[in-house]
């Protein structure tokens, strides 16, 4: 059993990135992406663990040393002049009980906040657009990283069942 799109884009995902905003700009994009992410990778919050004993926890399936890279060092970067470190690393703590791993798999925002953190430290800019074509490049290069075009071609699968029904 899935968990409703709509509701996961108003009550989780969209409050998220307003809490975040401005220091990392809320955009539609930004949204679709994640949208698309959680679809794909938990099969619209249907796991919240990786299949077949892989270290991936969430909706978004954000593994370990992924999730150590971003909240233990990316958090505690010194502002930047176009990156406010300190800000940032303020309001994910605000959305955080105890910073660990393990709460992605329960605190939706703190896993949608790590989720948006991943895209926000790659240099590419998201997409100019909201496609299914778009937002599946971009996964496959940023955030499943192998840029397969089998693992896309599902992941854009997954997003027109989940999301664009």
């Amino acid at each position: 059993m899935a968990i409703d799109s709509q509701q996961f884009r108003l009550l989780v995902v969209r409050p998220v990135l307003y809490q975040l905003d401005p220091e990392i700009r809320y955009s539609p994009v930004a949204e679709e992406l994640l949208m698309f992410t959680v679809a794909h990778e938990s099969d619209m919050g249907r796991y919240l663990k990786q299949l077949g004993g892989g270290p991936a926890l969430s909706v978004f399936m954000i593994e370990k040393p992924t999730f150590n890279w971003l909240f233990n060092s990316v958090l505690t970067r010194p502002a930047e002049p176009k990156v406010n470190w300190p800000n940032i690393r303020l309001k994910v703590h605000d959305i955080t009980t105890k910073g660990t791993h393990d709460e992605t798999i329960w605190n939706l925002q703190f896993a949608t906040a790590i989720a948006r953190l991943r895209y926000f430290v790659v240099k590419e800019p998201l997409p100019a657009t909201t496609s299914a074509q778009a937002l599946g490049d971009y996964w496959g290069r940023n955030y499943q990283t192998t840029n397969d075009p089998k693992k896309i071609r599902e992941a854009i699968r997954d997003y027109l069942r989940y999301i664009k029904q």
